[in-house]
């Protein structure tokens, strides 16, 4: 079957007169790939990320974001451990005290660093023992309820899986790269729908294997399948997310000038097509529902052309509107977060520079050529194991929860109104519950404490 999508908007941004999101003004802070977790327990997301220098050491720096504050205000706090971090870092309550901790790499050696957090933003440093990675996720890859960690090095071009065994104590395992490969960017998602993690690998090469997917058999014996071969050269980001909402996860890539999605089509297959153009080099894009209309909607940001937002207004065909939302540039990242508590998802935007975009669309559900989504009564809300589903009618629902970025942590399948969600970390999260038969889809924000 041919895809069919259509983007009511390429090459010209929409213009509106309606203000979508609303840019800080500049900061004068140098903060680079940044995450985004309360890390001093207040109820309001802070961000930390690594301040760069061309003549010293890199250093972490926190902003702290300053509880009820109109408009949203952060404090900066340098952590100065005497070590020059780099890369991407990521985000886990390794020590299992509820609190979220921040996983780095060293300049110098590339040893992973764990920056323990004791839940008032104080942190120390650990290392880890473990090497040879900068770019990392942490995610329960194993299945044993403790978090491992996944990272690539893009120097060397190599990438390692390391297996935690509940005690902070690491084995290492090769991620079966290319040998002779140009490996920039990864991502983790369930593809199969089996219930363990695969790995998505992306290399920026003129020609050659350009995504590969590493599938899991659920041992984490890992086996490649090819996804896109000499079509795809100069990959600039890799995201996972399942875009047109039909329960499989889909790949979106950008090369150059153009946006494309890879479409799972389930049995390890993919349909390609192209999401949007831009008229300038394409750079970062971060996937997320920024409406509140229950449909993942896409960002993107270019070399010297600004942001776009790309609303999802149809699942079927899939389509998209396209609307100029900022004109920072570059945008070398680009992370969800509702940073003024007001149940919609914020945008934090790191050029060297660090900015913020305040969500102002209205959250409500739009008039689409697929089903509306309505919203989900649970209870309690926060909750710290059990979620309790009110008024569901029989049958059986898939349901899929994702974190504040947009990204999937947990799908499954359920016949109860009585959710475990015990293996969640502490945090924000968003559940769709799609019925199998009817495809209603009904969801709702919900807080792990």
């Amino acid at each position: 079957m041919k895809l069919n999508i259509t983007l009511l908007c390429l090459l010209s941004f929409l213009q509106v007169s309606a203000q979508d999101f609303i840019q800080s003004p500049f900061q004068g802070v140098n903060l680079g790939v940044p995450v985004v977790a309360d890390f001093d327990g207040d109820g309001e997301l802070d961000v930390l990320g690594i301040q760069f220098s061309l003549t010293g050491f890199n250093k972490l720096v926190l902003q702290l974001n300053t509880p009820g504050n109109t408009p949203i205000e952060f404090e900066n706090k340098v952590l100065d451990f005497e070590f020059s971090p780099l890369g991407t870092p990521a985000l886990g309550d390794l020590d299992g005290d509820g609190d979220l901790d921040v996983i780095v790499a060293q300049h110098t050696d590339q040893q992973l660093y764990l920056i323990e957090n004791d839940g008032a933003a104080n942190f120390t440093k650990v290392a880890l023992n473990i090497f040879d990675a900068r770019d990392l996720q942490v995610i329960d890859l194993d299945g044993d309820s403790d978090l491992d960690i996944v990272g690539i090095n893009t120097t060397d071009n190599t990438g390692n899986i390391y297996f935690n065994d509940g005690n902070q104590n690491f084995s290492t395992v090769a991620i079966p790269v290319l040998a002779n490969g140009d490996l920039e960017y990864f991502d983790i998602a369930d593809i199969d729908n089996d219930n363990d993690l695969d790995l998505i690998l992306a290399y920026d090469q003129p020609s050659g294997n350009h995504i590969l997917l590493y599938l899991n058999d659920g041992a984490n014996n890992f086996s490649e399948t090819k996804v896109v071969t000499n079509t795809f050269s100069g990959v600039n980001d890799l995201k996972v997310q399942d875009l047109d909402g039909d329960g499989l996860q889909d790949i979106i890539a950008i090369r150059s000038f153009s946006c494309a999605i890879f479409r799972n089509q389930g049995n390890y297959s993919f349909e390609n097509a192209v999401l949007a153009m831009g008229a300038d080099l394409l750079r970062r894009v971060t996937i997320g529902d920024y409406n509140g209309d229950g449909r993942m909607d896409f960002i993107l940001s270019t070399n010297g052309d600004g942001m776009t937002w790309n609303q999802n207004i149809s699942n079927s065909p899939l389509s998209f509107e396209q609307k100029s939302i900022s004109g920072i540039t570059p945008a070398l990242s680009i992370i969800n977060a509702d940073l003024d508590n007001d149940g919609d998802q914020d945008l934090i935007v790191s050029n060297g520079d660090f900015w913020w975009l305040e969500n102002q669309i209205p959250q409500a559900p739009v008039s689409i050529t697929d089903l509306t989504p309505t919203s989900l009564a649970v209870f309690p809300n926060p909750f710290t194991d059990i979620v309790q589903i009110k008024n569901l009618p029989a049958g059986l629902y898939q349901y899929r929860i994702t974190d504040l970025q947009g990204r999937q942590v947990l799908l499954s399948q359920t016949n109860s109104t009585e959710l475990d969600l015990s293996s969640l970390q502490k945090g924000i999260y968003f559940l769709n519950l799609t019925n199998t038969f009817t495809q209603a889809v009904q969801y709702a924000k919900i807080v792990k404490q």
